[in-house]
């Protein structure tokens, strides 16, 4: 068996189905006449895509699932000397419209969501989800980040069927190599697809994970689909009041739930949204005007390391022909045009990006001109692009030099670690699907 077949043959073992249950329309009208049994009403409450969020800091996360049928949202959480607290979320119906003839009167399921408040640091919490009648999810495990070093599993661009990072990513997860996960955009292949049926064995395949760690976010073109809402429900659903469709306007609903940030300890993170340039113009001085409030207010208190990530890379060098070329030039053009200058001034050490799927490192960069080959006190970001987790697309193809700019690329299957080890060490490592290290740097502010 060649190393490519077999770690498809791992993947294709950890592949959970989407749901045994999926609910149509037209089911949904059977259970809300109660003409549904009791066991199968049961099995259509069962939790699943269960998965954790930071809000702000680690002491507050917000818990999200999903069933097929309406039911109670309840979290019952407990640390060792301390007694179990449950607490009450809330829940909607999310109503998908028909992708595929499978569903032709499109699908319903309910996302439910918690928030917790109060976390303690570097603390061990065992939970589970759902409704104390109906039945509760299995138990997680979940350890709080504290204050000292983290490591953060960064990359974009996974997908359900040809997610060739995800078997190292396990691996890693199961040893404890990392804290939290930062995916910068495109998820599943598409969320929506199948009647969202490809989005439920997506979140149902990264559970393990998603569910025990912090799974940090940002929209990707992927994620346009009936203008994000998969998307935002699924990712932003302690944010939504009331019943959904996926048919009305989730960005009208949700604007400001694409950007956000969030601190751990000498780190503050950055979420945007790229996706604003070609579906959401509208919403870009909005964004914008809050990105320089949110990184000025970084700077004054001092932050030693400023990393922001968003889906569609600011400097890249793939072929010159075709839909790549594009990403690179015109695009990344207007990106770097409207939010490279807040970059500058504040002083944001990383943009991390997928999209092309490769992977690219740059040097120290400032409008389009390199500030610096090393390593030691930046003056100006380094740029990453990790768009090669997997996908259905295939990767990219590089023609000719690559860019001044350009440290590394390479067009190779991998993923990101980024440990925050102090106030003046930043360290990021490249791996492949085998775990090797593809690149490897380390920033200091000495």
């Amino acid at each position: 068996m060649t190393k490519s077949a077999a770690v498809l043959a791992v993947v294709a073992a950890i592949l959970v189905v989407a749901t045994a249950f999926p609910v149509s329309v037209r089911t949904s009208a059977m259970l809300a006449a109660g003409k549904l049994d009791a066991e199968t009403l049961k099995a259509l409450q069962a939790p699943e895509q269960v998965h954790a969020k930071m809000i702000g800091c680690p002491s507050k996360m917000a818990f999200s699932w999903v069933t097929q049928a309406p039911a109670g949202s309840v979290i019952k959480i407990s640390t060792e000397g301390e007694d179990e607290r449950s607490i009450e979320g809330s829940s909607f119906v999310f109503h998908n419209d028909a992708t595929d003839v499978s569903y032709p009167e499109g699908r319903n399921f309910s996302i439910h969501n918690v928030v917790v408040d109060g976390f303690k640091p570097s603390t061990v919490y065992k939970y589970q989800v759902g409704d104390e009648e109906a039945g509760m999810s299995d138990t997680f495990t979940l350890t709080t980040l504290g204050n000292g070093p983290f490591t953060t599993a960064i990359f974009g661009d996974l997908g359900y069927l040809d997610a060739y990072c995800l078997p190292a990513l396990h691996k890693d997860f199961q040893q404890g190599i990392y804290d939290m996960v930062i995916h910068s955009g495109d998820y599943a292949y598409n969320l929506e697809s199948n009647d969202a049926t490809v989005g439920d064995g997506f979140m149902n395949q990264i559970q393990d994970i998603a569910a025990s760690l912090p799974y940090q976010t940002c929209p990707g073109n992927h994620e346009v689909a009936f203008n994000f809402s998969n998307y935002l429900g699924r990712f932003h659903s302690e944010d939504f009041e009331g019943d959904f469709y996926n048919g009305n306007s989730a960005m009208e609903q949700l604007p400001a739930k694409s950007w956000f940030s969030f601190d751990v300890d000498s780190a503050h993170f950055v979420s945007i949204s790229t996706e604003l340039y070609f579906n959401n113009p509208e919403l870009i001085d909005e964004q914008l005007a809050w990105l320089d409030k949110d990184l000025a207010a970084a700077q004054a208190a001092g932050t030693p390391w400023i990393v922001v990530f968003g889906h569609r890379p600011f400097y890249c060098s793939p072929d010159d022909q075709g839909l790549e070329g594009s990403f690179c030039r015109s695009d990344a053009d207007m990106l770097r045009a409207s939010l490279e200058q807040y970059f500058l001034k504040y002083g944001v050490t990383f943009y991390f990006a997928g999209h092309v799927h490769s992977y690219e490192a740059t040097y120290q960069v400032a409008k389009g001109v390199v500030a610096s080959q090393t390593f030691d006190n930046p003056t100006a970001p380094f740029y990453i692009i990790g768009g090669a987790a997997g996908n259905t697309e295939g990767k990219i193809n590089y023609e000719g030099d690559a860019p001044a700019y350009s440290r590394f690329r390479t067009r190779a299957f991998g993923y990101g670690l980024l440990t925050v080890h102090n106030s003046t060490h930043l360290e990021f490592t490249q791996r492949g699907i085998d775990e090797s290290v593809i690149d490897h740097i380390m920033v200091t502010k000495l």
